[in-house]
């Protein structure tokens, strides 16, 4: 049996509660993480699901140690991460990328797209990335002719694609896409959830996929993780998560929100222009 691309066991993490600092005195820590455990395959897509204050988009940061845990261990590749100095993590950084919720916010407004999609190659010395940058905006679903724009003058799932294009460009192992399809349209979603499953088919990319949208989920993932207020309350087979919930509080996000049967059709939308 091949060995799992990441593991977490146990991971707690606290973040400095704002509300509660007081002048001169450091903000108490607010426990956001109880020992969570969480395993993702090669080439594996996982989605993990959650009402606004559930805990997942920290313990995505978490797995890609830009939050410190506060307990447990983080395996990558046969590598345990868990407390590693940057350093010791940097050979890594390439391996495991992240996607944000906002490409504007995560895009350079004063660089141009290919320099933002060749700035993670940059950094680690290539001298001239700009043809890697190239393919990886055609991978992404972009014509080499929009190298030269700005941020301000794509549309919201051109700039998602330009942030898929730079998590690539390293030819990453695992990907951590955090809420990346909630701000767009139907028709683009679908259109970004196409590429996703090209990219996993093409790249063998592993995906964790944070959402609150489960008809998102069961398009993209194999397996579902479900979480509340730190913890996970339920995971497994995403056909089977869905058929049969066992959590109640799994039913009542199944119940709230409606999982029309998709089929390929969905997702062969017009592109956009």
């Amino acid at each position: 049996m091949t060995a799992p691309l990441l593991v977490a066991e146990a991971i707690r993490v606290a973040l400095p509660d704002r509300a509660g600092k007081r002048l001169f005195r450091r903000a108490p820590m607010l426990p956001i993480l109880h020992g969570v455990d969480l395993t993702v395959g090669r080439g594996e897509a996982v989605g993990i699901v959650g009402e606004s204050g559930s805990g997942k988009t920290t313990l995505g940061r978490a797995l890609l140690r830009l939050i410190e845990p506060a307990g447990g261990r983080i395996i990558f590749d046969g590598h345990d991460i868990t407390h590693a100095p940057e350093t010791a993590l940097r050979p890594l950084r390439a391996r495991m990328q992240m996607v944000f919720q906002n490409p504007l916010s995560s895009l350079n407004p004063r660089r141009t797209i290919l320099a933002s999609v060749a700035a993670p190659l940059r950094a680690r010395g290539e001298r001239d990335p700009r043809p890697r940058a190239i393919v990886a905006l055609e991978r992404a679903g972009l014509s080499a002719a929009l190298a030269g724009r700005y941020p301000h003058q794509l549309s919201g799932g051109q700039r998602q694609r330009v942030g898929i294009a730079r998590a690539i460009v390293t030819e990453p192992a695992f990907i951590l896409a955090d809420e990346i399809v909630s701000g767009l349209d139907v028709t683009t979603q679908a259109q970004i959830l196409d590429l996703l499953r090209a990219l996993r088919r093409d790249l063998g990319l592993a995906l964790a996929f944070i959402t609150h949208d489960l008809s998102v989920v069961r398009v993209l993932c194999e397996r579902v993780v479900v979480m509340r207020q730190g913890v996970i309350v339920e995971q497994g087979d995403c056909a089977e998560v869905f058929a049969a919930p066992q959590h109640p509080y799994t039913r009542r996000l199944i119940d709230a929100v409606p999982l029309p049967e998709i089929d390929d059709a969905w997702l062969d939308a017009p592109e956009e222009e």
